[in-house]
C-alpha cells in the first residue's frame, strides 16, 4: 500500500549550487533532504563548501511544497591570500 511519502512532496530535496562568475555558470548541485512530510523543525546544513571569492549561491527545491526559510548563515575564515 502506498503512502503520501511515496509521492511528490513526501521527501523533498534542496539543491545547492554556486557560481564563481556572478551567475554565468553554475557548479554541480549538492543535494540534501528537506525532511519527510511532517518534519517541521528540520535544519539543513552544508559542510565543506571550499574556498570562495565573490561567490553567488542558488537553491532549488525538488517538489512543489510549502517552504519557509527563516535564516541563512555562512561561517567563514579569512584566507592567507
Amino acid at each position: 500500500m502506498s503512502t503520501i511519502q511515496d509521492f511528490q512532496g513526501g521527501d523533498p530535496k534542496l539543491n545547492l549550487s554556486w557560481s564563481e562568475d556572478f551567475g554565468r555558470t553554475w557548479s554541480n548541485a549538492r543535494q540534501i533532504s528537506m525532511g519527510k512530510t511532517g518534519e517541521y523543525r528540520k535544519r539543513l546544513k552544508f559542510w565543506r563548501l571550499g574556498q570562495a571569492r565573490d561567490r553567488v549561491y542558488k537553491i532549488e527545491i525538488s517538489d512543489p511544497v510549502k517552504r519557509v526559510i527563516l535564516s541563512a548563515d555562512l561561517e567563514a575564515q579569512a584566507g592567507s591570500n
